[in-house]
């Protein structure tokens, strides 16, 4: 299987997505990707999928509404 090299960075369409990965994360939060990274961890919002790192958008949401 091939990789993708494509992605979303409409933060509209990603808000209806269950996961995004590491290049779009940062335009779904709108700020950095190292930023984008500690927001993601401390919301807990890391998921693993075999090899591949992912973030659940409903947890980050949560966690985002709460602060």
């Amino acid at each position: 299987m091939r990789n993708t090299n494509s992605f979303c960075t409409d933060p509209e369409q990603l808000r209806h997505r269950l996961t995004v990965n590491d290049r779009e994360l940062p335009f779904l939060l709108g700020c950095g990707a190292v930023t984008a990274r500690k927001i993601a961890e401390n919301a807990g919002a890391v998921v693993y999928q075999n090899t591949r790192k992912l973030y659940s958008v409903r947890k980050l949401e949560l966690y985002l509404d709460q602060q």
